[in-house]
C-alpha cells in the first residue's frame, strides 16, 4: 500500500496527540495480536485488511473501519484482540475509535509501505 505522504503525516500527527492511555495500551495490544495472525497467512492478507482500514480511515468512516478489523480477528479466532478491538467499536465514540486506527495504522503503515515497495520490484 502506497500512503501518500499527507495521509502519513496526518497519522504521525494525530498518533502524537492521542494521550489516553487506555486507548495507547489497547492498541498495542490490538497490533501484536494483528502481528500474530498475519503470521499464519500465506500470501498478503494482512496488506489487503490495512488497505481497507486505511482507506476507511482517510475517508473518516472510523465505524466501518474499526468493524473490517474487529470481523478479520473474528475470522482468525484471534479472540483477546478481537475482543478489544470490537469494545472499542461498540463505544460509538468517534474520537476514541479514530484514537485507535491512528495508534493501529501508526504501527503498521511504514511495514506495509516497504511490503509493496518489495513486491513491486518483483513484478518488474
Amino acid at each position: 500500500m502506497r500512503l501518500n505522504s499527507n495521509f502519513k503525516k496526518e497519522i504521525k500527527e494525530t498518533a502524537a496527540l492521542c494521550g489516553c492511555p487506555l486507548i495507547n495500551k489497547i492498541a498495542e495490544v490490538v497490533n501484536v495480536g494483528f502481528e500474530v495472525m498475519c503470521e499464519d497467512f500465506d500470501c498478503d492478507e494482512d496488506v489487503l485488511i490495512v488497505t481497507n482500514v486505511a482507506k476507511l480511515y482517510a475517508n473518516e468512516m472510523y465505524q466501518e473501519a474499526i468493524s473490517v478489523l474487529a470481523i478479520a480477528f473474528m475470522m482468525r479466532e484471534v479472540d483477546n484482540a478481537g475482543d478489544l478491538t470490537a469494545a472499542v467499536g461498540a463505544s460509538q465514540d468517534a474520537y476514541c475509535i479514530k484514537a485507535f486506527l491512528t495508534k493501529f495504522l501508526d504501527c503498521f503503515e511504514d511495514s506495509i509501505a516497504i511490503r509493496e515497495e518489495t513486491k513491486d520490484k518483483k513484478l518488474n
